[in-house]
């Protein structure tokens, strides 16, 4: 089976969905290969292929993961993206318990750390980039986080520029910014972008 999921995967040029226990009444882009993570597989219809370690899922998963391991559903399933995918779409990874959002956010950082110009979306005001170079529309509230210290440059119509400046981790140096209009984004590291 697992043969089957990988190359599964490996039919999208660029783009992969994961769907989390928490997609409800979230439009789930089908149209691109799907993995549908533990409780995330009730919302399986047709296409794509479910895993994990069925602690919250009771119906049948496709492929399954022992009880007892020290690594997380969502971290398997990285773990399978090709290195070819630079657009991951994690439906319904957030709004339940804060732990798991936190650590969502820090196993989607490493797996983004080890990738370049690869994206990953949680919901139209949530993404995490990897290290490079990001050409953005933004016209709203934004803030920017560091999972790491490292130098970021944030130019173009935004009130508060970045010139290959130090943003240490979880700081409130990239808190309450307010672009309205093309920015460049240049990371050394993976970053989250939130916009308000």
């Amino acid at each position: 089976m697992m043969e089957q999921i990988k190359n599964y995967l490996e039919e999208s040029p660029h783009e992969i969905a994961l769907v989390g226990p928490l997609a409800e009444g979230i439009t789930i882009n089908e149209s691109i290969p799907t993995l549908y993570i533990d409780a995330g597989a009730k919302f399986k219809k047709i296409k794509g292929y479910s895993l994990g370690d069925n602690d919250s899922f009771d119906g049948k998963l496709d492929y399954i993961l022992p009880a007892k391991k020290d690594f997380s559903d969502l971290s398997f399933a990285l773990s399978l993206i090709p290195k070819k995918t630079k657009k991951l779409w994690l439906y319904g990874f957030l709004g339940g318990r804060r732990d798991h959002e936190f650590i969502n956010f820090g196993e989607c950082a490493r797996f983004l750390d080890q990738r370049t110009q690869t994206q990953i979306v949680f919901d139209p005001h949530t993404s995490i980039f990897s290290q490079g170079e990001w050409s953005l529309n933004i016209e709203c509230e934004f803030s920017i986080v560091s999972f790491v210290r490292q130098r970021v440059s944030l130019i173009g119509t935004c009130e508060y520029p970045l010139n290959n400046d130090w943003l240490e981790p979880h700081s409130s140096h990239g808190l309450s910014n307010h672009g309205s209009g093309k920015i460049s984004l240049k990371s050394e590291k993976p970053l989250i972008l939130f916009l308000n």
